[in-house]
């Protein structure tokens, strides 16, 4: 098999020199790990390969199946299918299931499935994009006679539990002559984790789930009430030393990385300063410390977060930021906390700073003007949710607020990943946060560093 490649010849488009290694790893990897580093290109890369196995025959699947599904988080479906579209030869017909009735509803009319086939013909689209809570639901009724020849598992981390979405991934999986899973970050938060999107993409040599959870993950009995049974609980640390380099050396022959150092462009360095703590009104520090007393943890913050409306001094620290330190800088701010975010754009009108808001309602078409009216700066603030830590492209700006912070660094870099990349006009970009001064909220933020550095660990000198 070969090691080093040229672009493919069905490809449209030219793949940069840091792209090469990736791409060879994967056809010579049938299934395996692409965890090149955010906005370095790993889209491109994988639809690469599909042309790739077009050109030599073997992007071939039985009738009534599509020959590429292409799985992601639900925000990036359309912005997925628009970068396959752009890539791959134009007789591939590219259908995203949320762009398409007979695809999107549950019980598609007659009249759709007859509009459907007529444009698709017998055999379908030959490309599918579709999100993993699709997929989950799908495996048994729309997708059970799929069998591609490759299936795309972007955005992995939605992997990392043991729910309906993993399985429903796993059982596309093995229906598929190869898969690839696509992650900045195949280290999340402890072994089981890692373990299943391993599982789900079918690496080969993979433990048997019951002999690893036993052998190379510790656990604990966890409480998420004082009402409910204890459950079992992964922790973060291996069992012994010796199965965490064992693991790890595992997950290197199975994954191709590319850094940024290595790719030799230029991107933004992203800086750190040290958090600001915000102090919470009486009323919501009592939520939080309920949370805490009650062992509801970090999960109790999401819950928290929707219920504060009003009570809370965040965005008036955000603008106390924007009016001060950082005056006229435009910036990405983001929250899990949707009602916050409305709390904050009256905030920033009061001010006199001009905002826009997109959130996981917002269609796709809305997105886009959303974003175009950013980049062309009628807006110095952006906010959002969810929905701004994956696919978009924001270079013109230097400065990401985050009013919380995640579990987990994956998330973190994520998020970074929509400012510092390719193309931004910017030497650096800053990280701010602005966090609740609560013991829940610091614990979870020391929590984040220690699996920072555990990932770093993990996946050092992975190349």
């Amino acid at each position: 098999m070969p090691t080093t490649m040229t672009t493919p010849a069905s490809f449209r488009g030219e793949l940069l020199p840091h792209q090469l290694r990736p791409f060879a790893f994967m056809v010579n990897n049938p299934r395996c790990l692409n965890g090149m580093e955010t906005g370095l290109g790993k889209t491109p890369t994988v639809i690469a390969l599909a042309c790739h196995l077009l050109d030599v025959g073997e992007l071939t699947a039985p009738a009534d199946s599509p020959l590429l599904v292409y799985v992601t988080d639900a925000p990036a479906v359309i912005q997925t299918a628009r970068a396959l579209r752009k890539f791959l030869p134009d007789h591939l017909s590219v259908v995203a299931v949320s762009e398409e009735r007979a695809l999107s509803a549950s019980k598609p009319s007659a009249k759709a499935l007859a509009t459907y086939a007529a444009t698709y013909g017998e055999d379908g689209p030959a490309v599918i994009v579709a999100g993993y809570d699709w997929v989950s639901r799908r495996t048994a009724t729309t997708a059970a006679t799929w069998q591609p020849a490759l299936t795309v598992l972007d955005e992995a981390g939605c992997l990392i539990g043991d729910g309906p979405v993993q399985q429903g991934a796993r059982t596309l999986s093995s229906r598929s002559r190869r898969c690839v899973g696509m992650t900045a970050t195949p280290w999340r938060s402890n072994p089981m984790q890692t373990f299943r999107i391993l599982q789900a993409v079918g690496t080969p040599g993979l433990w048997d789930e019951p002999f690893f959870s036993e052998e190379y993950a510790t656990w604990t009995e966890h409480q998420p009430s004082p009402w409910a049974k204890p459950q079992r609980k992964p922790l973060d640390d291996f069992t012994t030393p010796w199965h965490e380099e064992d693991f790890k050396d595992y997950l290197h022959r199975q994954t191709t990385v590319v850094t940024v150092a290595e790719a030799a462009l230029r991107m933004p360095e992203v800086l750190h300063p040290e958090p600001v703590w915000v102090a919470l009104p009486a009323s919501a520090q009592a939520l939080y410390d309920k949370a805490d007393r009650t062992n509801q943890g970090f999960k109790a913050l999401e819950r928290i977060g929707r219920g504060l409306g009003a009570d809370t001094n965040l965005p008036a620290a955000l603008v106390q930021q924007l009016t001060g330190p950082y005056k006229d800088r435009r910036a990405v701010v983001w929250s899990m906390h949707p009602k916050v975010l409305t709390k904050v754009a009256d905030a920033l009108t009061a001010a006199g700073i001009t905002s826009l808001t997109m959130s996981g309602k917002t269609a796709d078409d809305e997105r886009d003007r959303i974003l175009d009216r950013f980049r062309d700066g009628e807006a110095q603030v952006l906010l959002g949710s969810h929905v701004l830590q994956i696919g978009l492209e924001i270079q013109v700006c230097d400065l990401l607020v985050s009013l919380d912070c995640s579990e987990t660094s994956a998330d973190e870099r994520q998020r970074e990943g929509r400012l510092a990349r390719i193309g931004s006009l910017f030497d650096t970009v800053t990280h701010l946060y602005l966090l609740p001064d609560t013991p829940v909220v610091r614990a979870k933020w020391k929590k984040l560093a220690k699996r920072g550095a555990q990932a770093k660990q993990m996946l050092s000198t992975l190349v």
